[in-house]
């Protein structure tokens, strides 16, 4: 979490504790919900397939969902930092409080 007090003290400087805050906070959000719609993508490809008889459209929706996979790892790995990041602003703060 260390690494980003520098980033962080920076955004308050310029923009305040406030602004900070509700910067960290929409940004978990909009984090959240990629990683929740990329989950329903994935699940309703993975149903599509279950009804599906054609072999080629069962390779194109397993393509579809392997590429999903790959976005949804993307988006966990932004959310983890995400969460790092909010996680060192409200130690930053509580150690800056008098």
């Amino acid at each position: 979490m260390n690494n980003y007090h520098k980033q962080i003290q920076g955004m308050i400087d310029e923009r305040g504790i406030d602004s900070t805050d509700d910067i960290l906070r929409e940004n978990l959000s909009s984090v959240t919900k990629k990683v929740i719609s990329s989950r329903e993508r994935i699940e309703k490809l993975k149903n599509t397939i279950e009804n599906t008889l054609n072999q080629d459209e069962i390779n194109h929706l397993q393509y579809d969902i392997q590429d999903n996979q790959e976005r949804l790892n993307i988006f966990l790995q932004e959310l983890k930092e995400a969460d790092e990041i909010y996680g060192a602003f409200n130690e930053y703060i509580k150690r800056k409080k008098p």
